[in-house]
């Protein structure tokens, strides 16, 4: 069980760093909102996030979280972080003295992810993900120009080496989520949606994991206050503002399934 008790903060702080990705209703919130969907590894944000964030489709995302550092400070018992105990009087070494201070201090925000580099500073490129429906529709059409380039390289042209030989189309890397819409319409201020399995998780955390696809979390994002994070892009460090969630604000509510067997949870696209 939790440890009840009302956390003292004072001035102590501590850094984000980015979280590596793991990967319609009738009406659209106008608040800033992050919505963590039934749906396993979904989340959509709303309008006044894409705009505050400047993302549009296509676009990635980025969450940041500072629990390494504060589980950092507590492993080495920093001053500050033995002082915060000691102002709540809260012991460093009761496993449930460190859950309330972690969650007291915790951060977690999200940005519009930043092009990375290589080493040289030359843009870092990757291949774009292509669904397994669009590789085999591709193999179908140059089936034999692609058994043939596995043969030349000398690789037998088996369907999984096949499989593997095709590649989407080299783009610009980027940590985090590609955002997406399900609507026509172009720009910023627009519903968008993105997957990330691994924060999914997290931001479930406290929910049996039986339940977790039965309910939607809605998290207030506070779009007014953003704080600014130094995030290496593998060249240079670069600043970046990040926008943090307001988690004591969350919502929960239990969804209820539609007959396609999805969370009925998903917004609809729209802009203000």
């Amino acid at each position: 069980m939790a440890l009840s008790v009302s956390i003292k903060k004072g001035n102590l702080t501590f850094g984000v760093k980015s979280v590596v990705a793991g990967q319609k209703g009738s009406s659209v919130s106008v608040d800033p909102q992050l919505v963590v969907l039934s749906t396993k590894g979904k989340f959509t944000i709303t309008p006044a996030v894409s705009r505050a964030l400047g993302l549009v489709p296509g676009d990635f995302i980025t969450f940041f979280d500072n629990i390494d550092e504060i589980t950092r400070a507590i492993a080495v018992k920093t001053p500050e972080i033995v002082a915060a105990f000691e102002e709540n009087g809260l012991s460093i070494d009761d496993p449930e003295a460190i859950e309330a201070i972690t969650n007291a201090y915790r951060t977690i925000s999200i940005a519009k992810s930043i092009p990375q580099k290589n080493a040289d500073g030359t843009p870092k490129m990757t291949n774009e993900r292509m669904a397994k429906e669009d590789k085999l529709a591709y193999i179908d059409a140059h089936r034999d120009e692609i058994v043939q380039s596995l043969e030349d390289a000398g690789i037998e042209a088996t369907e999984a080496n096949i499989l593997a030989a095709v590649k989407g189309d080299e783009v610009q890397a980027y940590n985090g989520s590609k955002c997406a819409t399900t609507s026509e319409m172009t720009g910023t201020g627009l519903v968008l949606s993105f997957t990330d399995s691994n924060m999914w998780n997290v931001l479930k955390a406290d929910v049996d994991p039986d339940e977790r696809e039965k309910m939607k979390r809605t998290i207030k994002v506070d779009v007014k206050n953003p704080i600014v994070t130094e995030v290496n892009d593998g060249f240079e460090t670069v600043s970046v503002p990040t926008y943090p969630l307001v988690l004591e604000e969350a919502n929960d509510e239990t969804v209820t399934a539609r007959g396609t067997g999805k969370g009925n949870d998903e917004p609809a696209d729209s802009a203000e």
